[in-house]
């Protein structure tokens, strides 16, 4: 089963990222989802936990079979990261003072490697949002390792093992932080590790609930979706720097569980062509975003004759003209991302997806994915 209304929701989960970095050049942008728009990030866990559990769930039969799922992932996540990385190197190539901490060789390796945000010099190096990559590869391993685990002895296992994960992910994010809202790198993995097992648990709960939830009248699918946009927003808007945040594994679990039934009128609207183009289109979104915007904010400033010092940073104080520049960017990362996705994502997952039935393994004939699952 292709999902493609959580497929949609990714694609808008990577504009609000987008819109949370670039508030720092459009202050007036600083508002509701978008000032706390990093929480997003623990919405695409919780998302790849439950596509890739009803992918593979059934598919991971022993650890033969755990080198071709990590080589698949890898297909999906590590052709964008390298292309962006070395396109920053040839801007650190270009510049006098190039490679700099936190942008120096040490921390490249680091990123090449998959282990950036295990390090707080790398965590916020070179392309910043690659951390997540990092976190989420490890969640594949751990995840892989517990299909095999629970394969062994009994399927019934699974969800409480999934929970085990969560819980100790969460409580683990928790006393790193020391009780403060801290997304820094000793909190990343922990975070990472609780909202993919919290997603995989929800793909569990999915498979009981789903032939409830198809005899659900239309009017109340419906309100429910309407209620759980409303909780998303509202908790990504007020969490922010608080304990409130650690609970957003939980409320993206319900929103992925309501829209996963796809049964109300919002999901009708998300399968719109455009919101599922974004969602294809996600990961390389979120992936070049950061390389666009220092140059496309310098380009606004003079257009728009705007102070440049390093310490007065924003392009515009006005709201209305702020949310002109702000569409101007996202149009341009959405351009930039539909080429990257079509000559870089797609053709070098087909071609390491085909690599892998090749070798003829099992997971050659498993349930594909949804193609923007990260």
């Amino acid at each position: 089963m292709h999902f493609s209304v959580l497929e949609s929701w990714r694609g808008l989960c990577a504009i609000g990222v987008v819109l949370f970095h670039f508030k720092y050049f459009c202050g007036a942008l600083a508002v509701g989802p978008v000032l706390y728009g990093y929480l997003w990030v623990d919405f695409f866990f919780v998302l790849s936990g439950f596509v890739l559990t009803h992918a593979y769930g059934g598919s991971i039969q022993g650890l033969r079979d755990v080198p071709s799922f990590l080589a698949r992932r890898l297909g999906r996540i590590y052709p964008l990261h390298l292309a962006v990385l070395a396109a920053l190197v040839l801007v650190e190539l270009g510049r006098v003072d190039g490679f700099t901490a936190p942008d120096g060789v040490s921390t490249l390796i680091e990123s090449l490697f998959l282990v950036q945000a295990f390090d707080p010099e790398g965590y916020v190096s070179w392309n910043m949002v690659s951390w997540s990559l990092s976190i989420e590869f490890y969640a594949y391993v751990a995840f892989a390792l517990s299909l095999v685990a629970t394969t062994r002895t009994t399927k019934e296992v699974r969800p409480f093992l999934f929970a085990l994960l969560a819980i100790l992910g969460s409580a683990m994010a928790f006393v790193a932080a020391k009780g403060a809202a801290n997304f820094g790198a000793e909190v990343a993995f922990p975070r990472g590790l609780c909202g993919f097992f919290a997603g995989a648990l929800a793909n569990e709960a999915y498979r009981a609930l789903a032939p409830a939830a198809q005899r659900m009248p239309g009017w109340a699918a419906s309100a429910l979706e309407a209620a759980m946009i409303a909780l998303a927003l509202g908790f990504v808007a007020v969490a922010g720097p608080n304990r409130l945040s650690f609970a957003a594994p939980l409320v993206f679990v319900l929103v992925t569980l309501t829209f996963a039934m796809e049964r109300g009128a919002l999901s009708v609207a998300l399968k719109w062509a455009p919101f599922r183009a974004l969602g294809s289109w996600s990961y390389s979104i979120y992936m070049v975003h950061l390389f666009l915007m220092l140059p496309f904010a310098a380009l606004a400033k003079r257009l728009l004759n705007a102070p440049t010092g390093s310490f007065d940073p924003e392009i515009t104080t006005s709201w209305p003209m702020g949310v002109i520049v702000a569409l101007a960017y996202v149009g341009l990362v959405v351009a930039v991302s539909s080429q990257t996705h079509k000559y870089i994502e797609a053709p070098c997952r087909r071609r390491v997806n085909a690599f892998v039935a090749g070798r003829g393994n099992s997971l050659a004939f498993a349930q594909r994915p949804s193609p923007n699952s990260t």
